[in-house]
């Protein structure tokens, strides 16, 4: 008897605490802050991956006024797709500057880009062998979905643009320019 109550109570405790999920927090990232750049480490199981972020992003508890999403929009891009939900989340941060960023990454273990690439109908806006970005409007706000490939599964980083912002002007000097350009390593491994 008891082993069935486990039975049915753990399925009943899993379906709770995944609709609970708080994406808006500080994750536990390792920082090296310098004077211009907050570099976060970010971890995946075993291995690390360093980003270089520009100065203007914070690390800490966020601020309200600066977040465009809540933890159900959130938990409605990660299952956009009919994409599993993560492994878990690997950074989370935001921007005080005009350009306002919301960034949230996560990892997917056991996952390749060739899989990624059959959950969309267009090309990506940017391409490498090891990654790419799409691009879309959702819910007022334009979205830039980043994906690289790790040794044993996926990164997904997900920027959230402020609502009726110049898409364009968010995509090309906050999101290329940071996770491309400024990032190139990521994609010359």
């Amino acid at each position: 008897m008891k082993n069935k109550i486990k039975l049915l109570i753990l399925p009943i405790f899993s379906v709770f605490a995944l609709s609970c999920a708080n994406y808006i927090r500080p994750v536990n990232t390792v920082k090296n802050h310098s004077l211009i750049n907050g570099n976060p480490v970010l971890k995946i199981d075993r291995d690390t991956l360093s980003l270089k972020m520009l100065g203007d992003y914070r690390f800490s508890q966020p601020k309200d006024s600066l977040i465009f999403t809540t933890n159900k929009e959130l938990k409605q891009l990660l299952k956009r797709k009919q994409l599993r939900l993560p492994k878990k989340q690997i950074l989370f941060t935001y921007t005080n500057m005009p350009i306002y960023n919301n960034v949230f990454g996560f990892y997917y273990n056991d996952l390749s880009l060739d899989s990624i690439r059959k959950l969309y109908d267009f090309s990506p806006k940017i391409s490498y062998t090891n990654g790419m970005m799409y691009t879309y409007e959702y819910q007022d706000k334009t979205i830039a979905d980043i994906y690289r490939e790790t040794d044993h599964g996926i990164i997904r980083i997900i920027c959230i643009g402020q609502p009726n912002f110049d898409s364009e002007r968010f995509l090309v000097s906050e999101v290329e320019y940071v996770f491309f350009e400024n990032n190139e390593n990521w994609w010359l491994e």
